[in-house]
């Protein structure tokens, strides 16, 4: 190790060891019914007692799930697949059958035949995610059509669109999702539903009723068969996503601060940005966002530091915090706020040196207007 390498390495583990300082406070004033509530219909003490076990869980998993995992070869990936008779789905004609439920006892790898293994992985998605990503893990088919949200069994809806957005390492320019919008809708889920699949593909292609393209893709079987809960799913359907979009850049300064308005996922400029604030709609769904990417914060959240909470909705503390860790970037998504002026939240937020670069990202083409005319003003 050179002289050089040692400061660096020690001043990381001292941004480290300041980032956990800052201590999320629950706000039970507040209005947002978004992240105050714990999110979870169930025993508060199995969320507890369950988040505490991914984390410990999370490295041994990814060490036994590298050495199983069939690389080069077909992989299906079944979220929420609940835990009872899982090998019942040995009938799927892929080399990888991936399982994944927080409700699943133990990590287990079944081989099924010389060339067909099923991978039952016990923990939440978010998590999961993030290993089959360090792994480096390739989807060919996505498989969500179950969902025990309507009787509190779910925890939150594993097609939220920022759930889907941080897979799309694993998906690649193509791949299959087998889901149901007709579920999403039925239990109320209705931002979910909104933007249901809308993960930057170019095309979606409807395979639901057309028996020889889902042949083609080993997919002629009822769909019936893959749920024990046909209570907590709907209609299925089984979508083909085509091609990633190339994510659209538009590059403006203000008082020496560049403005990036990308029409693209955040999860594809994660190494770029210093700080990644999103929009959570439950307590559960943070921590598991927050456990796996240490970037991340509640964009509506408040924060304690030492003595003072700040406030993620307000620009001032925005800039607090960016001061105490050094940061020079930050990347910001929708907060589902139709009343957010977000040209005065950039402006307030141009007025210190600190910050080099602010990206605001978003999937709908209809966010940030009020950026994009001003952006449109500039160069005319």
């Amino acid at each position: 190790m050179s002289i050089i390498e040692l400061p660096l390495l020690l001043m990381d583990k001292l941004d480290k060891t300041k980032l956990h300082k800052f201590i999320r406070v629950n706000d039970n004033s507040s209005t947002a019914k978004h992240f105050d509530k714990l999110g979870v219909n169930h025993d508060t003490n199995d969320y507890l007692s369950f988040t505490k076990k991914s984390i410990i869980q999370k490295r041994n998993i990814t060490e036994q799930l590298k050495k199983d995992y069939q690389f080069g070869q077909s992989t299906f990936v079944y979220a929420a697949s609940g835990y009872e008779d899982l090998e019942r789905l040995s009938f799927l004609n892929f080399s990888n059958i991936i399982c994944i439920d927080y409700q699943i006892e133990n990590y287990e790898c079944i081989q099924l035949a010389p060339n067909k293994k099923l991978i039952k992985i016990p923990t939440d998605l978010i998590t999961s995610i993030a290993i089959m990503k360090v792994i480096g893990v390739k989807v060919g088919v996505w498989c969500d059509n179950n969902s025990g949200q309507n009787l509190g069994f779910g925890t939150y809806s594993t097609v939220a669109q920022n759930i889907l957005s941080s897979a799309t390492d694993l998906f690649g320019d193509e791949v299959i999702i087998i889901g149901s919008y007709s579920y999403q809708k039925k239990v109320g889920n209705y931002q979910v539903a909104k933007n249901y699949l809308k993960i930057g593909y170019e095309t979606i292609v409807d395979l639901t009723n057309k028996p020889d393209e889902l042949e083609k893709y080993n997919l002629n079987f009822d769909f019936n068969i893959l749920t024990l809960y046909p209570h907590s799913s709907g209609a299925v359907d089984v979508n083909l996503l085509v091609r990633k979009k190339v994510p659209t850049e538009k590059v403006f300064n203000i008082n020496g601060l560049n403005i990036h308005l990308v029409h693209g996922n955040i999860f594809d400029f994660e190494k770029e940005v210093d700080m990644m604030l999103m929009v959570f709609r439950s307590i559960y769904q943070y921590t598991h966002f927050k456990n796996n990417y240490s970037k991340v914060w509640d964009g509506r959240g408040k924060y304690k530091f030492e003595n003072e909470v700040l406030d993620f909705t307000n620009p001032t503390d925005i800039l607090d915090f960016v001061k105490q860790l050094g940061h020079s970037k930050i990347g910001i998504t929708p907060q589902n706020d139709k009343n957010k002026n977000w040209l005065d939240f950039c402006m307030q937020l141009c007025k210190t040196s600190t910050l080099t670069d602010l990206y605001f990202f978003h999937l709908d083409k209809n966010d940030y207007e009020q950026l994009y005319t001003y952006y449109e003003e500039q160069i005319n």
